[in-house]
């Protein structure tokens, strides 16, 4: 079973910082033509109906790969495109199930067109131990509860319930290393961790999460590879870019070890303008690189720590450790692959 057995959508929390400006304007990680490239990569592949993916070379199903390139293309692009248009389309069109699926229409539609009925859904399915599952019903993960607690944020839901007992969730199921696996006690990995990193990140103004967050950055930092890339058993893209933007968005100073990072994505681009080969790793990538260096996301002033569960108010929220039965998740709901484990079939 693949270490990635759901599927990644970057924060727009994240993007939408700088998507309002030009990119000329910012001081961002990536200069020259890495990020035009990348681009022109992205509008050259789109498929004909609007979406992207569903290639030899595809990483990732088509509905997460599209999701994570329209928010790609919304960051770095000046104006609105037809490319945008487009996707915006494609994706208001389909009928998703898997919570993943509709965290990331959430986050990717912001803005642009409504998503209530899909935050209707995910306040709907948050389980009782304040997690979510793939689906109605499913046991509650890492993956999905940090993609739901993203995506309540940039919808801008101010129920406190919810988002306490959301980030309550994901503190009782951080590993003693400071990373996250799928579900509590398995191995950590940077995919889940930066995932969930991403997730107190986007609430990290509002609640007590720096404790969390600075054993998750140490876990990150200690699982980087040599090349300066992320991931196991070698770096690829897309893992390297969701752990910079982990690390950029934790509003704490970022170290070499985040350059070591930015030149691995520089070095990896592909003389097409892609990362991979891949319109989702290409996707992420130029999320990354785009992100303003002197964004106020990186040294702003944290939030008061919770050392034992995360609060604002004097009100403890009840622990509660039921699940639900075991998930069912889609084929095209597992994520992406590597290119090793893409060879082993």
């Amino acid at each position: 079973m693949s270490s990635h057995s759901h599927f990644a959508v970057v924060a727009i929390s994240l993007s939408l910082a700088f998507s309002v400006l030009p990119l000329s304007a910012l001081k961002v990680w990536s200069q020259g033509t890495h990020i035009a490239d990348g681009i022109n990569y992205l509008r050259a592949t789109q498929n004909a109906d609007g979406g992207w993916g569903g290639t030899a070379t595809s990483l990732n199903g088509i509905f997460p790969t599209t999701t994570a390139a329209l928010e790609a293309l919304r960051a770095v692009e000046p104006t609105t495109s037809t490319n945008q248009t487009n996707a915006i389309a494609f994706l208001s069109a389909q009928s998703v199930l898997e919570t993943p699926f509709v965290a990331a229409r959430v986050i990717s539609l912001s803005g642009v067109s409504s998503t209530n009925a899909d935050v209707d859904t995910l306040l709907a399915r948050q389980n009782e131990d304040g997690g979510w599952g793939t689906d109605e019903g499913c046991e509650s993960d890492s993956l999905d509860s940090s993609l739901a607690l993203i995506a309540l944020k940039v919808a801008n839901v101010n129920s406190q319930a919810v988002l306490i007992n959301g980030l309550n969730y994901l503190a009782r199921v951080q590993n003693l290393d400071g990373g996250w696996s799928l579900t509590y006690g398995e191995e950590s990995q940077v995919f889940y961790t930066a995932n969930a990193l991403q997730a107190l990140n986007s609430l990290r103004l509002q609640f007590g999460v720096s404790s969390f967050q600075t054993r998750a950055l140490t876990y990150l930092r200690a699982h980087q590879n040599a090349d300066g890339g992320y991931g196991n058993p070698q770096s690829t893209a897309f893992e390297s870019a969701l752990a910079l933007l982990a690390f950029s968005g934790a509003g704490q100073p970022l170290t070499a070890a985040e350059g070591r990072a930015i030149t691995y994505l520089n070095n990896t681009q592909q003389a097409n303008g892609s990362w991979s080969d891949d319109a989702y790793s290409t996707a992420l990538a130029l999320l990354a690189l785009s992100f303003p260096q002197d964004s106020g996301l990186m040294t702003a002033s944290l939030p008061t720590v919770s050392t034992r569960m995360i609060h604002q108010t004097q009100h403890s929220t009840k622990m509660v450790t039921a699940f639900r039965t075991s998930k069912s998740v889609a084929a095209d709901a597992r994520g992406p692959t590597t290119p090793t484990q893409m060879a082993m079939g």
